[in-house]
């Protein structure tokens, strides 16, 4: 789920336009505007789900990078990724599925899950 200006939405439901939230160098989060979505097919790769404390899970590619630039595959039981600490990590492969990224017109992250993703899209 993606956190945005009218509540979470399931990320293959927004659409270019919509308005999500973002987080400067700061910290501060901020309003952006969706400017592109990439829907990539992935068939029979590595997914990584985190589960964190607070019972919520995030689920992406081995490379996508969270906050502070590590990546899918970096994060262990008892990381803190935000203000939360990693319960669980396991890797699936995935049979046929699409991944979904956002760039936005201000910033290079989005938050899902009240964690903050950055985004792989260059602008």
């Amino acid at each position: 789920l993606i956190d945005t200006d009218l509540g979470q939405t399931i990320i293959s439901d927004l659409t270019v336009g919509q308005k999500v939230w973002s987080v400067n160098t700061d910290g501060i989060k901020f309003l952006s505007t969706i400017t592109k979505i990439s829907k990539t097919l992935i068939f029979k790769q590595s997914l990584v789900s985190i589960v964190f404390s607070n019972n919520q899970s995030i689920i992406g590619t081995p490379e996508h990078k969270l906050t502070g630039g590590i990546k899918f595959s970096e994060i262990k039981i008892n990381d803190r990724v935000g203000r939360y600490l990693v319960s669980n990590v396991f890797t699936t492969t995935s049979q046929k599925e699409h991944v979904y990224d956002l760039s936005l017109s201000e910033g290079n992250s989005y938050i899902s899950n009240d964690i903050v993703i950055l985004s792989s899209i260059k602008p």
